[in-house]
């Protein structure tokens, strides 16, 4: 089945193409008939895609596949995720305005969960990497159960409530934060938590705490 695909190596050149070839067939079945379950597959391999591009050191191409997608889904989570994803794209490129210009596409406060969570942590990295940590914390809050997210984006919340504390000098609660998130790493997604916090990333103003936890 599908779901057997996701396990496919992002690094080998066999895997871009075997979900290149799916994702044509799947976008040409969703033309001709967009029923839920062809849009959810479209918004599946569009995904595994996108993550093999980026793996194989393509990203514009990943972005074209999202912008291809979004031309063709009519499910209004779908495009809500993609519409993030594509604002992470310009975050990561530097360019801001576009980040937030994708961003005022999407529901600012959807009652999905999910949908909250990707709104809340790519507009909170867009106000990280704009130096504005008031807003970032904003968007994700201090206390645990403050502002609600899925479950399995606690890294990418945790290190964001983090750097935005550090660089408005609330060491001590930072500190806390991250020795409660370095505790649930040890059990869960070390090796996610490092990722994270690399001096490059986007994260590094919370590698202080890190460094403490």
């Amino acid at each position: 089945g599908y779901e057997q695909l996701a396990y496919l190596p992002d690094g080998e050149p066999e895997s871009l193409r075997k979900i290149l070839t799916l994702y044509r067939e799947a976008y040409q079945r969703c033309e001709q008939r967009s029923t839920p379950q062809n849009e959810r597959l479209v918004y599946w391999l569009t995904w595994k895609l996108d993550n093999i591009l980026i793996h194989q050191q393509q990203p514009l191409a990943g972005w074209s596949v999202i912008q291809t997608s979004l031309d063709l889904l009519t499910n209004a989570g779908y495009q809500h995720l993609l519409r993030a994803e594509a604002a992470n794209k310009a975050r990561k490129a530097g360019d801001y305005e576009s980040a937030e210009a994708w961003l005022a596409l999407c529901d600012p406060a959807p009652t999905i969960l999910e949908l909250d969570t990707e709104y809340r942590t790519t507009l909170g990295l867009v106000h990280l990497a704009r130096g504005e940590w008031d807003r970032a914390l904003a968007q994700v809050g201090v206390g645990a159960t403050e502002v609600p997210h899925k479950p399995d984006s606690w890294v990418v919340v945790g290190c964001l409530r983090v750097a935005a504390l550090e660089k408005l000098g609330r060491n001590a609660e930072a500190e806390r934060v991250m020795h409660a998130l370095h505790y649930e790493a040890k059990h869960a997604a070390a090796e996610a938590l490092k990722v994270c916090l690399q001096p490059t990333s986007v994260f590094a103003p919370a590698r202080p705490a890190w460094m403490a936890a």
